[in-house]
Order: structure tokens, then sequence, then C-alpha cells
């Protein structure tokens, strides 16, 4: 049996080691530098008692796997419907910012309103977009550029959009219809259904740590390995170097480390070895300042109802405040009594931040008229951190980046997956980084070890920004997959990057196309197999990725 460490208790690590352990891989370890789990997404509880997260994260999902993974762990949820606002030109505007410029004054909205309809003609570069920058100039017109989307994604990213690569948007960032705007404007009308997250859910208890609490506690303790930090990586020995001077040998390493911070640990004294620590120094990062404040007495009457608020003018340092007692009751020390925001500041090589976060949060706070100097009279928790890394930047050359390494890495046995360790931003939520990791686990690990001397079909798993593929045959495939509790296998194969591209399922039995029923996968063809008998060396063949339909 293969020899599997994972590296980090994060959602993708705890997915990698919850998957293990399911197919009843016991040859596995997992190795967290800090005392609890949850990497990016844990909280922390102040001295006051108040409960903070690491910046405004939610759950909603595109995976029934991860459905079950969190509803088996977390025993109770509050559930949202999503009211975010953006907070411009003296007053609140819903989200999404450009289908509600009516709510701006009238010199604003004309000056928007004149850009989009000038970039109504305008057609995407034949070459394809240059940048970040050239899209949102192209496709929303100067005004909104200038007025919104410019100055916000400088404030969340810390880098110009003209440094960022275009082609990471996906379900992030809203396209806008002229005709909708007019509409909106003339009848009145806030338009405010649009995005994956229009509706989500919190647990009721913990933050969003609580979660992966829960779910490591479902592992193994004796597999769960804290304050072990990676200090070296051998790749030709296959060897993890600790802080307390431990080495663990591997098979396969499922690494959730930041994939610069990973580069720059490997310890070949080879050129290939040269190459990747020079490759360290290659991407764009940002960091994140999280500030916490806490305050008695009742939330004020103007942000009740509210879930989180963007702020793209200068007027404040923080690009997003969240009103993180609403997530929960009990994220305040005395529930009812108590209310609580929680802000995010973004800093980069290229967006210094040197002034004091809690006193400039209080300061931005004021200006943008979240509360009142009689609201401080109040103010009972002060609450900061700063994550060196927040925000894993899509870069200009990203993703030919992420093909030089990960393609080394991938023929060491080595995945790097996760939010920094596959730095994919849109793919980065809690359920694809939990994904991550289980695909890790099916893929490359178990099916690689099930098909033996078998292996002879290519079964490619992309849905995830996973560039990796294994070799098997259909039986081996099958039998790795609790043959006898299989009930259909579906086979998915890009056909297209918009994820407004049709799909449909083919079953073979009948020969006929039918509406798929996963709305959670998009833009693929998709093949379903009713028994494993009819599971054909051509569906493998022409596979992107697999997923097993069964009754665990």
């Amino acid at each position: 049996m293969a020899r599997v460490i994972v590296l980090g208790a994060g959602p993708t690590g705890l997915g990698a080691a919850t998957r293990l352990h399911q197919l009843g891989h016991t040859n596995w370890d997992l190795y967290e530098m800090g005392d609890t789990p949850g990497g990016l997404a844990r909280s922390f509880v102040d001295e006051q008692g108040f409960t903070w997260d690491i910046g405004g994260h939610v759950i909603f999902s595109h995976y029934k796997y991860f459905d079950d993974v969190l509803d088996g762990t977390v025993p109770e949820w509050n559930s949202h419907v999503r009211e975010s606002w953006v907070w411009s030109h003296g007053t609140m505007v819903p989200y999404p910012f450009q289908n509600n410029i009516g709510r701006l004054p009238r010199e604003a909205q004309l000056r928007c309103l004149e850009g989009l309809i000038r970039a109504k003609e305008a057609k995407k570069p034949e070459s394809g977009w240059a940048s970040f920058g050239q899209w949102i100039d192209t496709i929303f017109g100067k005004g909104l550029a200038e007025v919104f989307m410019r100055p916000y994604n400088y404030k969340v990213w810390a880098f110009s959009p003209d440094k960022m690569s275009a082609n990471w948007m996906g379900e992030r960032v809203p396209v806008v219809s002229v005709e909708k705007i007019l509409r909106n404007i003339l009848t009145n009308t806030d338009d405010v259904g649009w995005g994956p997250n229009a509706t989500f859910r919190f647990p009721k208890h913990g933050g969003t740590g609580a979660i992966w609490s829960l779910v490591a506690k479902a592992l193994p303790s004796n597999k769960l390995h804290y304050g072990k930090k990676v200090v070296g990586i051998h790749l030709a020995n296959k060897e993890v170097f600790f802080n307390d001077g431990s080495c663990e040998r591997y098979d396969w390493l499922i690494s959730t480390l930041a994939l610069n911070h990973f580069l720059s640990m490997v310890r070949d004294d080879t050129p290939q070895g040269g190459t990747l620590r020079k490759e360290a120094t290659t991407p764009l990062y940002s960091s994140t300042h999280v500030v916490g404040l806490g305050f008695d007495g009742d939330t004020p009457d103007h942000l009740k109802g509210k879930c989180w608020m963007y702020f793209p003018e200068p007027d404040s340092p923080f690009y997003r405040a969240t009103l993180f007692s609403h997530y929960s009751e009990h994220n305040v020390a005395n529930p009812g009594k108590q209310w609580s925001l929680m802000y995010e500041i973004s800093q980069s090589s290229d967006k210094p931040f040197s002034e004091d976060p809690i006193q400039a949060t209080i300061e931005g706070s004021l200006s943008s008229k979240l509360f009142t100097q009689d609201d401080l009279k109040h103010l009972v928790s002060k609450f900061h951190i700063k994550m060196e890394q927040g925000y894993p930047t899509p870069f200009i050359g990203r993703d030919e980046w992420l093909t030089r390494v990960q393609s080394v890495l991938e023929e060491k046995c080595v995945l790097s997956r996760g939010r920094f360790g596959g730095w994919k931003y849109e793919v980065g939520n809690q359920d694809h980084s939990l994904m991550q990791g289980i695909l890790c686990s099916i893929t490359n690990i178990c099916l690689d070890e099930a098909a033996g001397a078998q292996a002879t079909l290519p079964v490619r798993f992309e849905r995830l920004g996973i560039h990796s593929a294994v070799q098997l045959a259909p039986s081996a495939f099958l039998a790795s997959m609790h043959n006898s509790q299989v009930l259909s296998t579906r086979f998915f194969h890009y056909i297209s990057n918009r994820q407004t591209s049709s799909t449909w399922t083919h079953l073979p039995q009948h020969g006929r196309r039918v509406p798929p029923q996963d709305k959670a996968f998009h833009s693929q063809k998709a093949w379903e197999a009713p028994t494993t008998e009819a599971v054909s060396a051509t569906m493998l063949d022409k596979a992107s990725f697999v997923t097993i339909v069964s009754r665990k």
C-alpha cells in the first residue's frame, strides 16, 4: 500500500485525508504546522469572547459530496439570503454595483451609462485579453471602470488589474446588460440576485473554523500531527523534513502549502531542483489584515439585515466589511446584546500598508458612516491578525508558470493543491478546495495503486484546475470505487471554457440525450454508464474526468 503524506490541515488536506480514510487506505498521515485544523478557514475567539474568521467566509456549494461531508459533521446551521452592498458616492448601492447604478448621483449615473453604451459595441481582441484591466475597460466602459471596477479590484488584489490575467473570472465577476441597467434606473428597481452565493449558510457555533475542526475530529486522531512545520523537501528521495529535526518518506505527497514556499524548500542539488527554487519567486500574492470590532448594544438600524459591504473608495483602508454578528448570534460573547463587524485590508509590494490596522479601520468606518462616535463608546472588542498570504494573484503568466512547475512535481509524485497550493483563486473556495483533496486521493493514489500493471487507458481530471492524469484499466478503475456499491459511472469531457456552453448526458442503453441532473458540472459533455458492464474503453479514452455515483 502506497505511503501517503498530506501537508496542511485546511479544507484541501482534510478532504484528501477524509477520502483516503473512506476508501480504506490506511497508510497515510497528515502534518500541520499549527495547533488546530482549518488553515485559512480557521476561526479565533478573542479575550472578550467574540468569534472571528480569517475574512468573510460563507458556505455555498457546487458539490453534493461537499454538502454531505459538512452535513455529516456540523450539527447546526444558519441559512441566509445574501444582502451585500457597495459604499460609493456617500450612499449604499446594492450589489452587483453595475446593475444598480440608479442609486448613484445623476452625474455618476450618466458617466457610467455613457461608458457602457460605448462598450456595447466593443469586441474581444482576436489575440485574447491582454489583462484583466483591458477586460474591465472594454466590457464595462470608462465610467464604471473608474468609478468602481478598477479602484475596487486594486483594493482587493493589491495589484493593478493591468498586472492580472483575464482568464480566471468565471462566476466571480458579473458582466452587464445595458438594457437591464436602463430598466432598473427607469423603474427605480434594485437588482440583487446575481451570483453563486445569493444564498449561503454558516455554522451556528464556532465560526467557519468549527467546520474543519469537526471534519478533522471524524478522522483517526493518530493520523493527525500538529506543530509540524515543513522546512525542506527532497523530491528525488521522496523525503519531507520538519522543524523538529524529523524526516518522513512518502510514495505520494499531497501538499497544500503555498506553492512558492514549497518550491523554495526543495533540497534537490540538481539543475531541476535549482530551477524549481528560482520559480518560487515568480508568483504574485497579497497579504490580508483581518480586523474585528465588537460592540455592546443593538445592531444599528442602517446595518440590520446586511451581510457584507464593499468599499472601492480611498476614504477607508478596507475593501470589505462583514456584519459578522448577523451570520450567527453566537459570534458575539453575549448573543442578542452585542454586535460585530469584521474587515479585510490588502497589502502587497505594489500596495504597502503601514498604518495601525485597528485605528485606520475605525477612522475608515466613521468616514463611511458604518458607525458613529457615540457607537465607539460601546466598543468592547478589538481584534487583528495578518495573513502573510491572503490572495493568490492570477497574475499574467500564471497558467504557464503552473504548467511548468506542476508537471515537474507530478512526475515526482507530488500533488500541490488548494487555494495557494494550486494557486487558482477561481477554484479556491472551501468547496473547491475540499474537492481538490478528494480528487487527489482518488485519481493519483487509490486508482493508480489499484490499476497496477493493468493500467492502459488515460483518465484526466481537469475540473478543479488539476492537470494530473493516471493510467488505468476500466476494471481496476471500478474495483477501486467500492465496486459492490456502484450505481453508475459518469464520464465528463470539456467542450468549452465558457460556463454557459451546452452540456448533456448520454445514456448508452437508450442512445438518447437528456438534460443533466447535476447542476454542479458546467461546460462539459457527459456520458453515463448505468452499470459497471456498460463502461467502455472509448468512454475512458475520451473522459476529462470521472465521477462515481454510489450508495456510499
